[in-house]
């Protein structure tokens, strides 16, 4: 597998483990946007910080995002299925 493939891969693997992240965090928040748009910015921020120049070094952080993402998930299938339909009190 080539670089730039392998990278599209782990690339994907992170973005699908954010979106599991920040989509746990929006819904445990009661559907707070703002805390999720913050939660993207310091994801997004914190990223620059622990990734140094080099391939190997940004594929281990897309992974680690696509592990915690997944171990949310898992661990917190309940809260994000079970959850009650809410309705409208709209007359």
């Amino acid at each position: 597998m080539s670089v730039a493939a392998s990278f599209l891969v782990f690339t994907g693997v992170g973005m699908v483990g954010q979106s599991l992240i920040l989509t746990w965090l929006f819904i445990q928040t009661r559907g707070s946007v703002l805390l999720a748009v913050l939660a993207h910015a310091s994801l997004n921020v914190g990223t620059g910080f622990f990734v140094t120049p080099g391939f190997a070094a940004s594929m281990a952080v897309w992974v680690s995002f696509g592990v915690v993402g997944m171990v949310v998930t898992l661990a917190a299938r309940a809260a994000l299925s079970n959850r009650p339909p809410t309705t409208s009190s709209a007359t």
